[in-house]
C-alpha cells in the first residue's frame, strides 16, 4: 500500500475521500506529493486512543486497521463532506518503517503549517 518516499525529496502521502455510499465501508485513496507542490489539504490532529480497539477502512482497494477514535473521526469527515485531501499520521506515514516515520516526522510542523485548516 505504501510507495517508497526518498527523504531528500520531502514527499508526504495525502488522503483523497472517495464519496461516500452509505455503506459502513469508508474508502480513500492515498498518493504521494511534494510537500511543497501538494494539492490543497487539511490535516487531522487527534489522539491515538486504544491500540486494542479497531475498525477497518479502505484505502487504495485494501482493508487497513486503524484505531477505533480514528475510524470515527473519519466517520465524522465522511458524513461532513466528499472528495477532499487530508493528513493523518497514522495512515499517511508507513508507521512499519521506522527510517521512514523518523524522515517525516521530523516534516510534521510543516506538514501542519502547510494545511489549509488543522483538525482537532
Amino acid at each position: 500500500m505504501y510507495e517508497k518516499l526518498e527523504p531528500s525529496s520531502r514527499r508526504i502521502r495525502l488522503l483523497t475521500l472517495a464519496p461516500c455510499s452509505g455503506s459502513s465501508q469508508i474508502r480513500w485513496e492515498l498518493k504521494p506529493y511534494l510537500l511543497d507542490q501538494s494539492p490543497k489539504y487539511e490535516a487531522l490532529s487527534y489522539t491515538w486512543g486504544d491500540p486494542t480497539t479497531k475498525g477497518t477502512i479502505i484505502i487504495n482497494e485494501r482493508p487497513l486497521l486503524v484505531a477505533r477514535n480514528l475510524l470515527e473521526a473519519m466517520q465524522n469527515l465522511c458524513h461532513e463532506q466528499t472528495g477532499f485531501t487530508i493528513w493523518i499520521d497514522a495512515i499517511c506515514i508507513n508507521q512499519g518503517n521506522i527510517k521512514e516515520r523518523n524522515h517525516q516526522v521530523g516534516l510534521m510542523k510543516d506538514i501542519y503549517q502547510n494545511a489549509s485548516r488543522v483538525i482537532v
